[in-house]
């Protein structure tokens, strides 16, 4: 199981991980024989509710205690793509300009991830982080995390109104998803020692 107490960690030293360039929104697992055949595979809707608690039990004190604090900003170009920026808040207090952040710009099938050293968050975006105690509290785990992002980038860019319907989010949907599955990925790999 993955732990979180080292998960802001980790995540954060993943971020570099993330930045070839190389996942693109049309990467796709390897097909189920037994799975009937889908167009696409669905978004998951803003509307969806929280996600349960693991079935082997409760999120624990430290878990919740040691949630990272991810923030999120949209960044919409009025010419070109839509970019979302992700950053941990490595100290917890609402300063996540200080951190290292990576924006990923889906354009013509690729998610177009890029490392920057910091990212100037406006008040409102630092306001709450997008993830952090709160949410692992509710039982949103980092098995969750991929959707949790996807769906929190789709309702930002409804409540903004960059988009009207949720399919029309969906490059960065998509690439947000990749993205922590990435971390996630390259974080379970680091506290295993596989790799």
């Amino acid at each position: 199981m993955i732990r979180q107490v080292a998960f802001g960690i980790v995540l954060a030293a993943g971020l570099s991980a993330c930045t070839d360039g190389q996942f693109n929104q049309e990467e796709a697992p390897a097909p189920d024989p037994n799975a009937a055949a889908a167009p696409a595979e669905p978004l998951p809707t803003p509307t969806a509710p929280g996600a349960q608690p693991l079935p082997d039990g409760a999120t624990t004190r430290a878990e919740v205690v040691n949630a990272p604090h991810i923030y999120m900003a949209i960044q919409p170009d009025g010419s070109g793509p839509i970019s979302v920026v992700f950053a941990i808040d490595q100290s917890r207090d609402n300063t996540p300009r200080n951190d290292p952040a990576i924006r990923i710009t889906p354009l013509d099938g690729k998610c177009n991830p890029q490392q920057m050293s910091s990212f100037n968050f406006n008040a409102a975006e630092r306001a709450r982080p997008t993830y952090g105690p709160e949410e692992a509290a509710g039982g949103i785990t980092a098995r969750d995390l991929p959707n949790f992002m996807a769906i929190a980038v789709t309702s930002e860019m409804m409540r903004t109104g960059l988009v009207v319907e949720p399919p029309e989010s969906q490059p960065q949907n998509v690439c947000t998803r990749k993205l922590w599955e990435r971390l996630i990925v390259n974080q379970s790999i680091s506290t295993t020692g596989q790799g």
